[in-house]
């Protein structure tokens, strides 16, 4: 008899994301408790009911055990998307008006009212915030190449959350740019009712598009992402190498190792190295830097997207926004070019990057 080695249930990932949702779960209830605190109601059904119609809401959007029908999914995905996003900021300021309360006695029904003036302020900007795109761009030097090089580094499109409108604001923004090639690093579709139709414009785009994939794509149910790509441009360098003139390009599937990956690809030190990876775990950066990857490139992390969610990412992630070094390897990790969820953007913003490689004179 075969004794297979049980898989482990209790992870820090999965720990990690236990904590989340009972955060979430409190933080949507809160407004609640504070009302009923101002309007003297004491009750638990005004704490308990929410969280619960909370909980079955996100099941009915999330769960694997009901097939509902593609406009209710959608509708369910969309009031949780904005309960989280705007119950979120909520819980956040009337906890620290709450928290001022401890040091300056202010009446509660002030603290409750400053509470739902400021969130609406905040929730509004937010939204109006996540309409734009911004456009950023670093550049880096290298030895190992004898040409400027220029390309465009998109990111955590989540095509099904977003649509067709999405992708034509995304090409808007590069269409005066003059660059070599695209990278996507992952999280390009995330649900089962996303369309071919969605990714159409990015047919518009006449340099070569590489992509790999995110977490998201493996959630899908009934849809692989490879009928979306294989129906368009792009070419899909999961665990694979394509060459671009002087540079090589090793794109890392979302659930593969980097270091078998780049051993089995066997990176060429004498070629500039490009890395595409959706997480930016920092032990897969170590194996990638080791194994003589030059630049890195990331997204996932939206940069917390919500403000001060922000914190909870940078509890996982060393690298969660912008340009680092790690030994001789460049990352750079991308707050996503769109949002996940509700169309909010607070403390963050939604991001285009240029990147310029630039020829750098050998020393003899």
């Amino acid at each position: 008899m075969i004794h297979r080695p049980r898989k482990k249930i209790v992870t820090r990932r999965n720990l990690f994301y236990f904590i989340q949702f009972c955060i979430l779960v409190f933080g949507v209830s809160f407004p609640f408790w504070q009302t009923a605190e101002i309007f003297n109601i004491y009750h638990p059904l005004w704490i308990i009911v929410p969280g619960v119609i909370f909980v079955l809401f996100f099941v009915l959007a999330f769960g694997t055990f009901f097939e509902l029908p593609e406009p209710v999914l959608k509708f369910f995905k969309k009031i949780i998307g904005y309960w989280l996003g705007g119950g979120f900021i909520l819980f956040v300021v009337m906890v620290c008006l709450s928290s001022v309360h401890f040091f300056i006695p202010i009446p509660r029904d002030i603290i409750f009212s400053s509470g739902l003036v400021i969130s609406t302020i905040l929730i509004i900007y937010s939204y109006h915030h996540a309409q734009h795109i911004f456009i950023h761009s670093f550049s880096v030097e290298s030895s190992k190449i004898t040409k400027k090089y220029t390309f465009v580094q998109l990111s955590d499109i989540h095509i099904g959350s977003n649509g067709e409108k999405e992708v034509e604001r995304i090409l808007e923004k590069i269409a005066d740019i003059r660059y070599d090639f695209v990278v996507i690093t992952g999280d390009l579709v995330d649900e089962d009712y996303a369309t071919y139709k969605d990714l159409k414009p990015l047919s518009r785009i006449t340099t070569p598009i590489y992509y790999i994939t995110g977490n998201h794509e493996y959630y899908l149910r009934h849809t692989s992402f490879k009928q979306f790509i294989n129906k368009t441009d792009i070419t899909d360098i999961n665990d694979k190498k394509v060459s671009f003139g002087e540079l090589d390009i090793y794109g890392i599937d979302e659930k593969s190792d980097a270091e078998k990956i780049l051993t089995k690809l066997n990176v060429n030190n004498d070629r500039y190295a490009i890395g595409l990876m959706h997480e930016p775990h920092t032990p897969e950066m170590q194996k990638s830097e080791r194994q003589g990857i030059d630049m890195m490139l990331c997204g996932h992390t939206h940069n917390g997207q919500i403000f001060p969610f922000t914190w909870m990412v940078q509890a996982r992630y060393k690298f969660i926004k912008g340009f680092y070094t790690l030994g001789n390897m460049s990352i750079h990790v991308s707050q996503g070019t769109s949002t996940w969820g509700p169309k909010m953007r607070l403390g963050t913003s939604n991001e285009i990057t240029i990147i310029d490689l630039i020829p750098k004179e050998k020393d003899f």
